[in-house]
């Protein structure tokens, strides 16, 4: 069993690190963009997630005092 001040830490991590994979992969693409003549003018496909909810069940096994 995990603390929620663990949870909450991994739950960030992950996020972080999907940012880093999308950063990645959109400078890699940005690349492509670069040397194709028909794209190479265009923006580089980007979105932005402004609010999310994520539903977690979790149980109390007790309180520190």
């Amino acid at each position: 069993m995990i603390t929620f001040g663990e949870f909450a830490g991994l739950l960030i991590t992950d996020f972080l690190q999907a940012r880093k994979i999308a950063d990645t992969y959109s400078a890699a693409l940005s690349q492509e963009y670069y040397v194709n003549p028909v794209l190479k003018g265009m923006p580089v496909p980007h979105y932005t997630i402004d609010e999310a909810e994520i539903d977690v069940p979790m149980k109390i096994m007790g309180v520190k005092k």
